[in-house]
């Protein structure tokens, strides 16, 4: 029979010796995790690149948040390990809010930065759809090209403090694949050998940097259709392939 966290305790205190093998085993797994910290995770990117869906998406159900105007915080245990995400603002207005969490990363306290992008199709609520579209219907390469100029811009807020920090890793996530995956090759291609890269992997040696695609949720971009070429099964497989890396990050 398991132990529960009362009964443990007060074995502790009271000096108890445990004789059964299982209850041996499982007091040993319980004493470790009381004495592992909660991992914290910093989430950086701009407004409408899917930070807070994304942190929603590693729940058991899926909500699609309202905008975070400040930085929230968010537990989950993977695997045992606690993490704790800070889910900082995006829009540039709220500058302050992301140094506070900036101050906490440069005083040690955080072990990776998850920094999420979306290749362009950030999505502001309030954005005119004549700048977004053109009479075809399609995306404009204007309008995507000046959210990647936003994304480049946003990293060099956060960059450049990390270096002399305890900060073992930088993901950046490529979200709403489901936008983009008949784009793939191009998108990977603009984050894993371009301009972004190079900027991102102008940090210290020793943080090391990984660019992998995601997709918190289907679902049409400004109300137009996704781009057809990505299910439900693909998603699952991403989420996956994020989790694994994660586990094996927090495990190092």
């Amino acid at each position: 029979m398991d132990l529960n966290w009362s009964l443990l305790i007060s074995a502790i205190k009271a000096g108890k010796v445990i004789v059964d093998e299982k209850q041996r085993k499982s007091l040993i797994e319980k004493l470790n995790l009381l004495c592992r910290f909660n991992q914290k995770i910093a989430v950086f990117g701009i407004s409408g690149a899917g930070k807070s869906q994304f942190i929603n998406s590693l729940g058991d159900t899926l909500e699609i948040p309202k905008r975070t105007i400040i930085t929230d915080k968010y537990r989950y245990d993977l695997d045992k390990f606690p993490i704790e995400f800070f889910d900082t603002p995006g829009h540039s207005a709220r500058q302050q809010e992301r140094k506070k969490v900036l101050t906490d990363i440069i005083k040690d306290k955080f072990i990776g930065i998850i920094n999420v992008v979306s290749y362009g199709y950030e999505e502001n609520p309030d954005a005119e759809l004549d700048i977004v579209f053109d009479s075809n219907k399609r995306v404009k390469d204007s309008f995507l090209s000046a959210n990647r100029s936003a994304e480049l811009e946003r990293i060099s807020e956060w960059l450049p403090s990390i270096e002399t920090t305890k900060v073992k890793w930088v993901v950046n996530l490529v979200n709403k694949a489901d936008i983009w995956w008949e784009n793939q090759t191009e998108v990977n291609k603009y984050y894993s050998e371009g301009h972004f890269d190079k900027a991102i992997k102008s940090i210290n040696n020793t943080i090391s940097v990984f660019h992998i695609p995601y997709c918190s949720i289907i679902q049409p971009y400004f109300e137009t259709n996704t781009s057809g070429k990505f299910g439900e099964i693909d998603k699952i497989g991403l989420h996956k392939n994020f989790l694994h890396l994660l586990l094996n990050l927090l495990k190092t």
